[in-house]
């Protein structure tokens, strides 16, 4: 949780946000969404796992809020993610 990096970072949760934008250009939570989004599309190109099965793996539970960050970050759903890497 943000509070536990904070802490972690002998640091209060203004300042620890504000340094990791500086360093990162992204808020921290808008960091670990990328990270989880770009962990699904290596995920994605098994055929073997489903999305529902990616979300889990990647720590979505909900499959609706998963499709929703996919597309915010990547610009499309996840299954035409997966369909357009097994047509090519």
């Amino acid at each position: 949780s943000l509070n536990t990096l904070a802490i972690q970072s002998h640091l209060s949760k203004y300042h620890f946000c504000r340094i990791f934008k500086k360093i990162t250009s992204m808020r921290p939570m808008e960091y670990v969404r990328v990270q989880r989004i770009q962990r699904a599309k290596k995920l994605l190109r098994n055929n073997d796992l489903t999305i529902s099965m990616v979300a889990e793996e990647v720590g979505i539970n909900n499959l609706i809020t998963f499709e929703r960050q996919f597309k915010l970050t990547t610009g499309e759903t996840p299954s035409i993610y997966k369909k357009s890497l097994h047509k090519s």
